[in-house]
């Protein structure tokens, strides 16, 4: 299935560091950063984090530099970035082990790639990841995640690719669900559709929910079916809408132009060819979504949603013809769930 879709890839994770003079509670792992307090700027006791979480930054930004990669920590707010961007996230927190070794010396980091294309994109992807592995030292804990942007250069998706995709990913969301493991199941940053959208009341019917997404008749209405959304804030207005969910489509009505389905259940990994398997399915799921059409994707979709027992994602990924995808998510939902994957 050719995919001429474009995609970026968001990387969340911490680094420790330690301050120079510090022993290292981990000399076997990768070489950590060490910060030397006479070489930054600190003015006061209370700023020697803030300034050596922007040293551990910049120097992430020289790694993907260095490797032969545009970066910088400025988001210039780019409707099609074309540079790495390194940046922070305060949602990320370390897990008991790690907080045990490095206390709070550690820093939050998000690595945004620029927009990647097929065929070079995912190698780009792959290496920016081992320079980052190589280089620093990478933990991952649960609290962190990656997530992959789909788009279609800046030319958004037709009201029929969006419900056919928003469709697809409703009726099939716990087979889905089956390629992430347990912390990512219904997270605060990545709900699920069925029983955090405002199409969740059909949750025990699925045709149901099916026929309410192909009849609502706008991109906007669309996005808020599938979404949480407050009402208190009117459908105009972005605030209208909560875009931590496992796949989210707000920025298809969001202003700021970067017209991108977000998929946002993939656990924090640095692995880049594991990732590299997660965003072909993604692409090759758009890709499907805007190739076929309305009447014959809603007619799959029930056929589908009839079945007992419900077919597995590697038995839909193959009816769909995304074979390679299929043996890759048969095998990784084997190894999250050993003893099988309740759908």
């Amino acid at each position: 299935m050719s995919t001429p879709l474009t995609f970026g890839v968001e990387f969340e994770f911490l680094v420790p560091y330690l301050i120079k003079g510090t022993p290292d509670p981990s000399p076997q792992e990768t070489p950590i950063d060490v910060i030397d307090l006479a070489t930054i700027n600190v003015r006061y006791e209370f700023d020697i984090t803030d300034a050596a979480d922007d040293a551990v930054r910049n120097r992430i930004e020289s790694t993907i530099q260095n490797g032969g990669h545009p970066a910088s920590q400025i988001d210039y707010a780019q409707i099609l970035p074309t540079e790495w961007n390194v940046d922070t996230d305060n949602t990320l927190h370390p897990d008991d082990r790690m907080e045990s070794m490095y206390g709070e010396t550690w820093t939050q980091v998000e690595v945004a790639s620029p927009v990647l294309r097929l065929p070079r994109g995912p190698a780009r992807m792959q290496q920016v990841c081992q320079l980052l592995r190589r280089n620093h030292r990478v933990h991952t804990p649960t609290t962190c995640g990656v997530h992959v942007h789909v788009g279609d250069e800046n030319r958004g998706f037709s009201v029929t690719t969006l419900q056919n995709l928003a469709a697809f990913l409703w009726t099939f969301e716990k087979q889905f669900a089956s390629l992430h493991p347990p912390h990512r199941q219904g997270g605060e940053y990545c709900k699920g559709m069925r029983r955090n959208s405002n199409l969740s009341p059909h949750r025990n019917n699925i045709p149901a929910g099916i026929d309410k997404i192909y009849s609502t008749p706008t991109v906007r209405e669309i996005v808020a079916l599938i979404h949480r959304t407050f009402d208190e804030v009117a459908i105009e207005y972005n605030g209208h809408f909560d875009r931590f969910m496992a796949y989210n489509f707000t920025n298809l009505v969001f202003g700021n132009g970067r017209k991108t389905v977000e998929f946002r259940q993939f656990e924090g990994t640095m692995d880049g060819a594991e990732v590299a398997n997660w965003v072909r399915c993604c692409l090759d799921l758009v890709q499907f979504a805007k190739e076929t059409s309305k009447n014959a994707m809603r007619a799959f979709l029930k056929e589908e949603a009839a079945k007992v027992p419900a077919s597995s994602v590697r038995q839909i990924l193959v009816t769909i013809g995304m074979v390679e995808s299929a043996l890759w998510a048969g095998r990784r939902s084997a190894r999250l769930y050993p003893n099988g994957f309740n759908l």
